[in-house]
């Protein structure tokens, strides 16, 4: 079964902290808007049925591979969260994996990541306070 290209395979370091299944569909929502900021898309295009402008797919592409490679989704829950099917996941996989080569596209998917692992840190420190002061 197909789970991710050997480059994004190679690559791939899931944050520390996967999101647990309560955390999951806030993790997927806070991706949604980091990307929908990163580029400039309307958020009912990115979840929408159909496919889009070119931009729209790719900035949808990203959210799915940064679900899977960063955040550790499999293929499959990355891809039902934007209503999509596995074998589109590993197509945006793919496909995000070879634009990378481009310097431009790779420092905006870098951001996206980055955005959402300083949020999980965020998230992750706030908890640890909370607990600490019970």
């Amino acid at each position: 079964m197909y789970s991710c290209s050997p480059t994004c395979e190679a690559s791939r370091r899931p944050s520390r902290a996967v999101p647990t299944p309560p955390d999951l569909e806030i993790a997927a929502t806070v991706l949604e808007q980091i990307v929908l900021r990163a580029f400039a898309v309307e958020a009912d295009t990115l979840r929408g049925r159909r496919r889009g402008r070119a931009r729209v797919a790719f900035a949808r592409q990203v959210a799915i591979y940064v679900l899977h490679v960063r955040l550790g989704l499999s293929l499959t829950r990355a891809a039902r969260l934007f209503g999509r099917d596995r074998t589109t996941a590993a197509h945006a996989c793919r496909v995000v994996e070879d634009r990378r080569d481009a310097a431009r596209i790779d420092a905006v998917v870098a951001t996206v990541e980055a955005a959402v692992e300083q949020w999980m840190a965020a998230r992750a420190g706030a908890a640890a306070a909370v607990e600490v002061m019970q």
